[in-house]
């Protein structure tokens, strides 16, 4: 690698957006008004369904709900919601939980995870399983991130009702949710919340919209009856708010983690413009090659999406569990997502080998270094990219130039002011 290849720190200006600052009045105002604390009765056992996701806030959110559990005399409990994530083990599911942080000493509840599902009933031939925790519990509240899905496209996709059916519905659920068909999954995906809704005590649920910077944008708390309309009406939203990469084409993209701490993929294809789908057209932008360096320690070894990204390390493949991954892309049926890519001795040899796949003299390769998929708010840029960005209003350059540090072992270290 060319030692003098220089880099640039820029940063996106993303649309103006909101930012829920107290999080516990607005909760405690929500809970009160809309008269759901009031529901709660002394000796209750209630259920705070919680996936896998690494929420903005997520630990606060269930503390203070936490609380005023307690504040009625109820019992409080957390319910491990995941389909196949964790190994689809109870150890490990909730060991995905105690890597966000959510233990029981952390949030004042018990934590329980179980494997055991009851089928509900039958949706167009499909059975709609749910955890068997749930019907412990005199009332439910799931807690869910509403975003664009990572897999299909329609006018419910990651939020409450999904929570329902596939995470609250273990991995029988999530397996045969992820056994239909891409083009069945989005109205399926309705009707078989709908049938969860109408089947279980649920008291209220929890939507959250992030913006761009990870903020919590929006918190809405909603009846059970209104979840598929929040869905849809805070799906917009999330739309607008979303993160992408601000290029059309890059030569070489280099992500310093993947993981599912950051995206159900390990990368959000959203964000990557790769969606690992067989018959799916790939979105922008159109990345020659793409590097992924490492994989994040709370995402305990499921390296799903590694088949997204051309070069790796031998680093991120030595932390790979291999058992976990398989259950998880095993259910959801995307194989190509888990094919592994080239694999180097270490991040300066990736990175080197992307460099001489593009094809071009160093200086005129277009590479963007993110830390990972979500965080893309500021990352650096060659200084081909740099004349694109002067052209763009939403696109700033705020340091510059560096060069790319690594250590005695070629791995990664920082960029450096030249």
């Amino acid at each position: 690698m060319n030692k003098n290849m220089s880099f640039y720190l820029i940063e996106q200006v993303f649309p103006s957006t909101s930012c829920l600052l107290n999080l516990k009045k607005h909760i405690i105002a929500e809970m009160e008004q809309k008269g759901f604390l009031n529901k709660i009765k002394s000796g209750m056992k209630i259920g705070l369904v919680v996936g896998s996701r690494n929420i903005t806030k997520i630990n606060e959110i269930i503390t203070i709900l936490v609380e005023l559990i307690k504040r009625q005399r109820a019992k409080p409990v957390v319910i491990c919601a995941m389909g196949s994530h964790g190994g689809g083990t109870v150890e490990g599911q909730l060991e995905v939980l105690k890597k966000l942080g959510i233990t029981s000493s952390s949030v004042g509840a018990p934590i329980l995870a179980s494997l055991d599902s009851h089928c509900l009933g039958n949706v167009q031939g499909q059975p709609v399983y749910v955890n068997s925790l749930a019907f412990e519990c005199d009332f439910l509240i799931p807690i869910n991130r509403i975003k664009p899905h990572t897999s299909f496209k329609g006018k419910v996709e990651s939020g409450l009702t999904k929570m329902l059916v596939v995470g609250l519905g273990g991995p029988n659920g999530a397996e045969v949710f992820h056994g239909l068909r891409y083009e069945q999954m989005p109205q399926m995906l309705i009707e078989m919340g709908k049938l969860i809704v109408e089947k279980l005590p649920i008291l209220c649920g929890i939507g959250i919209v992030e913006n761009a910077y990870k903020q919590i944008d929006t918190l809405v708390i909603c009846s059970k009856r209104d979840f598929i309309k929040y869905d849809m009406l805070l799906l917009e939203k999330a739309r607008k708010l979303y993160p992408s990469l601000p290029f059309e084409y890059l030569d070489v993209l280099v992500v310093e983690q993947m993981g599912k701490c950051f995206s159900g993929t390990g990368m959000d294809t959203n964000v990557i413009g790769r969606y690992g789908i067989r018959g799916v057209k790939d979105g922008k932008p159109k990345i020659e090659c793409l590097v992924v360096l490492d994989l994040a320690e709370m995402s305990a070894g499921n390296a799903n999406g590694i088949g997204l990204a051309d070069i790796t390390t031998m680093k991120l493949i030595s932390k790979i569990d291999y058992q976990i991954t398989l259950k998880n892309v095993l259910t959801t049926t995307f194989l190509d997502r888990i094919k592994l890519p080239a694999a180097f001795e270490n991040d300066l040899k990736a990175i080197e080998a992307s460099l001489k796949v593009v094809k071009k003299p160093h200086e005129q390769i277009c590479l963007a270094f993110i830390k990972n998929t979500q965080d893309i708010y500021r990352f650096f840029v060659t200084a081909p990219l740099v004349k694109e960005i002067l052209d763009k209003k939403n696109l700033k350059v705020l340091d510059g130039p560096f060069h790319m540090v690594f250590n005695e072992k070629g791995d990664f270290l920082n960029f450096q002011k030249v």
